[in-house]
Formats: structure tokens, sequence, C-alpha cells
């Protein structure tokens, strides 16, 4: 071999450095006799431990006869795994970990489609995507998600299940936090005269509520329909129903209501009530709650007195009662068999 070699440890081991006919610098280690070669000439075969020139402004290092290391032309540098695979790659202007394909300007990609990206005033982080030419599906039967910055404001989309790899992604928005601080939760128009939230549809309250402690949390709204009923407090009795229609309003701790009941027979006695109520009043003692009555109409009472109806603590019936119409003590009444009865007011409960 015609050779330039070089030096000896300072324990007077050898340790050539040499130049070779064939342009590779060689380098024999004392724990490994077999040369590492730098190969300066381009194309050939890598080495099995060492740096070559596997194409054009290309510098590559091998192990094992695999590369580990590339620096390629336009600034792209790939990290290889021991199988020879790619591990990671650097360009100009992105980041590739665990992945290879075509990445966006100023973008950072993870497996399985995971992807952060930055450029200028825009911030994306994504899941099952990746840019190439247009957002794309990493794997198929799964959807895609993105997290968004742009001009101040943070943007999140979802889609659907991608069907194949590389089909486009039709991203929805469906939630934007916008610079002036309202969120928009399923729409994209920010409503300058709206609130805080701004929402697509309606809030979904649990069935059950989980009642909140905090006074100034909402915790329970809720909308339906119920059957009034006209009862007696002696014997609650059976009627016959011209009429029975209600429906309530329920808002954190206070219960709206609408009734018109009415009967043709009854078989109840004692004093009159309705019931019914879809919700038990607070049970508080002296928590009374007020009740209009928009009509009475055929309500048997006495004499110069007036109709008027209240709901006690701990009850689901309205209790009847009648005023003098000068003023005294009001008096529970009777119930009547054959009557009409539209109220409606409000009670905590």
């Amino acid at each position: 071999m015609n050779a330039v070699a070089f030096g000896k440890t300072s324990a007077g081991v050898s340790l050539p450095l040499a130049v070779n006919s064939a342009g590779k610098v060689l380098v024999s280690l004392p724990a490994d006799p077999s040369f590492t070669s730098i190969n300066l000439t381009t194309g050939g075969t890598i080495p099995a431990n060492g740096a070559w020139l596997p194409a054009a402004n290309t510098l590559e290092f091998a192990a094992n006869s695999l590369a580990q290391y590339r620096i390629a032309p336009l600034g792209v540098f790939s990290w290889y795994d021991g199988a020879g695979g790619t591990r990671m790659t650097l360009n100009s202007n992105a980041l590739a970990i665990g992945v290879t394909g075509v990445l966006g300007a100023g973008s950072l990609q993870f497996p399985v489609g995971t992807q952060i990206g930055c450029q200028s005033d825009n911030f994306v982080f994504g899941s099952n995507s990746k840019y190439d030419g247009g957002w794309k599906y990493v794997t198929a039967g799964k959807a895609a998600l993105q997290y968004q910055i742009i001009t101040g404001q943070h943007l999140w989309f979802n889609s659907a299940v991608g069907v194949a790899v590389n089909d486009p992604i039709t991203f929805v928005q469906a939630m934007t936090l916008a610079v002036g601080g309202n969120l928009l939760i399923g729409t994209t128009t920010n409503n300058a005269n709206g609130g805080v939230l701004q929402l697509k549809s309606g809030i979904t309250f649990p069935a059950t509520q989980v009642a909140a402690t905090d006074a100034n949390t909402l915790d329970d709204y809720e909308e339906g329909t119920f059957t009034p009923t006209i009862v007696g407090g002696t014997i609650a009795g059976v009627g016959v129903y011209a009429v029975q229609k209600a429906n309530y309003t329920k808002v954190g701790n206070l219960v709206f209501f609408n009734i018109y009941v009415g009967t043709t027979a009854h078989t109840g006695t004692g004093d009159m009530g309705i019931g019914g109520l879809p919700f038990t009043s607070n049970a508080t003692a002296n928590q009374f709650n007020s009740v209009t009555l928009g009509q009475a109409n055929n309500l048997a009472l006495s004499a110069s007195n007036i109709a008027a109806a209240i709901i006690i603590s701990n009850s689901t019936q309205i209790h009847i009662q009648q005023y003098p119409v000068g003023g005294g003590a009001a008096t529970q009444v009777p119930i009547d068999p054959a009557c009409f009865i539209i109220a409606s007011g409000f009670y905590m409960v």
C-alpha cells in the first residue's frame, strides 16, 4: 500500500495515520487494529466504520457498514438508527423526529403525525397530520386534530376519520379564543355585542344536578312539562279533568312555572291545593313563595273575598287561599269540584 503514516502513543503503541493511493485516510486504533477509513472520493462502497462521500456534496459517517449521520446539500442533516432507518432530519426550516416525509416551513414533526410548527406569528400543533402541499392524514382510521396560534388568536380544529393515508384533511374549526378574550365554541363569528362565552347551540347540564357551593356558579338548567292535579287537604280525591297543562324552567335553585288546570267533578275534601310541582320547595322554615292567579274561574269563595296562592316550604303543592277585600286574615279555600285555574310563578328549591 502506498501510504503516509504518522505517530505512536506516549506508551509506545503504534497509532498510524495513513493516506493510501485510493484517497482514504486510514486510522488504526489501539483497541481495534482494523482500519477506520475516511474516503475522500465520491461514490464507492460504504466503509465498515468511517466517513465517506456517497454523492456529490454529501458527507456520511458509518458504523458497522450502516449510515449513522449524513450532511447533504441545502443544509439537510440526517440521523439514522442502528438498522439504517432515518430517525431525525433537519433542514433549513424544519425538523422531523422519528418520521420521514415533507414538512411545511418552520415545522417540527414527531411520530404518528404529531406535529408542532412555528412560522412568523403562527404556531401549529397537531396529531395524525402532515403537511405535503396541504394537510394530509398520516394514519388511516383515525381523526386528525390541530391547535393553532395565529395573529393572537387560539384556534382548535377537528376532522372526520381518515379513510386512507395521505388523503387530504378537511379541518373544522371547533373552538376559538379570540384576541379580546371571548371564547367561541362551535362558531367562528365573534359577536362584538356578545358575551365572553359564545356558543353555536346551548349548554347541556347533567340530568341529575351536581350542586355547587359557590354562590357565583350556575350548576343546573332544565326545561320540561308536568301534570298538575287538584287535590283536597283532607282527602286528596280524584278529579275529572277538562284540562291539565303545565311547563317549567329550572335555573339554578329557582323553578319558574305556568299552570292551566280545570275539573268538572272531584271527590276530594278539605282545603284546596294544586299538586304535581316538578321539584320540592326549599325546606327552610318560613320559606314562602307567592303565586299569581291569572284566572280562578268558577272557584267558590267566601263573600267579599279574593283568591290568592302560595307555596310553603318543603312542598310540591300550591295552596289556594282567600282574603277579605277590605283586608284581614287569610283563610284556606275549600276544594271546588268544578273550577278552572291559571297560575304562574316561581319558587326556590
